[in-house]
């Protein structure tokens, strides 16, 4: 059976080194980002919000989403991704960190606010939980 696959609708796309249409949010933490933490968590992300999970694919006039299994990118160097190419996998999300800082860059066409702050939570409850596996934190709203 095919993978599914979803019609993308009165979309402008824009890929490339302009970075239009990127949202980069920025978590600060109190002790310097992990980049194998972050990574361990990252690779989470896919099992709960799977249609985060995507590539944009044009076929003549046409957009859809496809399902994409490669790896999200993590950055080390706290900067900005150019979405939807080669450098993110094709992904429309990527990851950097840069000293207590991680950062979580998304394409609006895929979420806006209020649909990352979910994504955002599970990422930072995975990597918070293998940061401190000592601590008990609380997975009531995850």
């Amino acid at each position: 059976m095919p993978a599914a696959r979803f019609r993308v609708d009165h979309l402008m796309y824009a890929a490339g080194d302009s970075l239009r249409n990127t949202i980069r949010t920025g978590i600060t933490l109190t002790e310097p980002v992990d980049p194998d933490i972050l990574r361990e968590a990252v690779n989470r992300l896919p099992e709960r919000f799977p249609y985060f999970a995507v590539r944009l694919v044009r076929e003549n006039d046409s957009l859809f989403y496809e399902p994409n299994s490669a790896p999200y990118v993590i950055a080390e160097d706290g900067r900005t991704l150019p979405l939807g190419g080669k450098e993110s996998n094709g992904h429309l999300v990527a990851f950097t960190c840069r000293g207590n800082t991680l950062f979580v860059d998304s394409s609006h066409f895929l979420m806006d606010g209020a649909g990352k702050f979910p994504f955002l939570k599970m990422m930072l409850f995975e990597y918070l939980r293998r940061r401190h596996p000592e601590e008990n934190f609380d997975a009531a709203g995850i």
